[in-house]
């Protein structure tokens, strides 16, 4: 939420919430570090499925007079989904979403975006709607269960390439022996035919739901806990309040 803006001597400014948590690239990265391995099923179910609420929020919300604003947020990544030392998953950075009711138009032929995470129609610069951000949510979900970003390459014209062809079938493999039980439903929102991916957030979810029981936010907190008590015990005393 932003709770004010405004300007200042420097520039404008938005204030906005304080979250005491850490995002998921780094939960992943310090779950490798500290426990040897990336993030249980559940927990990155959990995470998926909480992201998909606030996707599902955002794409279908609509203006005053009633109308649909086209909200496509474009960036859905490790590093935009921020959990929070309570368990609660937050979809962050809607910098380059893309509206219907922006003043401000992509230039044709640009890229915005996080490469290792984009939709093929997306690394084309190709029109986007909501089935794209379905797509870099199951990118997501490769990650946080493997460890690793799908795509690698070593340079941004190698990364824009394997992003706008999509998954090959080597790709697909790695999905089905690194997701387990979702990889099914993650092939599906990695499908390149934005028709054959599941039709909103809703869908995905519920899809998601099928395979077993996510992971809580009480195990998601202790988690977190978990893996950053003392960063966390440090900034929490940072702002703590004086009686």
């Amino acid at each position: 939420p932003v709770f004010d803006f405004g300007r200042d001597s420097e520039g404008y400014y938005l204030a906005q919430e304080y979250i005491l948590g850490r995002d998921v690239d780094a939960l992943i990265t310090a779950s490798k570090e500290k426990r040897g391995t990336a993030l249980e099923p559940a927990i990155a179910q959990y995470i998926a499925q909480e992201a998909l609420k606030a996707l599902g929020y955002a794409h279908t919300r609509a203006n005053d007079a009633g109308k649909q604003m086209g909200l496509v947020h474009r960036d859905v990544s490790p590093n935009n989904l921020m959990v929070s030392a309570r368990g609660e998953v937050k979809l962050l950075d809607f910098g380059i979403a893309k509206s219907d009711e922006r003043s401000t138009k992509t230039q044709a032929g640009v890229v915005k975006g996080n490469l290792f995470f984009m939709s093929p129609e997306q690394a084309r610069a190709l029109p986007v709607d909501p089935r794209s951000d379905l797509f870099s949510l199951g990118m997501v979900l490769v990650c946080a269960l493997t460890g690793e970003p799908l795509y690698s390459g070593n340079n941004v014209y190698d990364l824009m390439t394997r992003a706008a062809a999509g998954l090959t079938p080597a790709d697909v493999e790695r999905v089905r022996a690194g997701c387990g039980a979702l990889a099914e439903v993650v092939l599906q929102a990695l499908s390149p035919d934005p028709a054959a991916r599941f039709p909103n957030a809703e869908a995905f979810g519920q899809a998601l739901a099928a395979v077993g029981r996510p992971a809580s936010s009480a195990e998601l907190q202790a988690l977190v806990e978990t893996l950053f008590a003392g960063e966390l015990a440090t900034e929490r005393q940072k702002f703590a309040v004086s009686a």
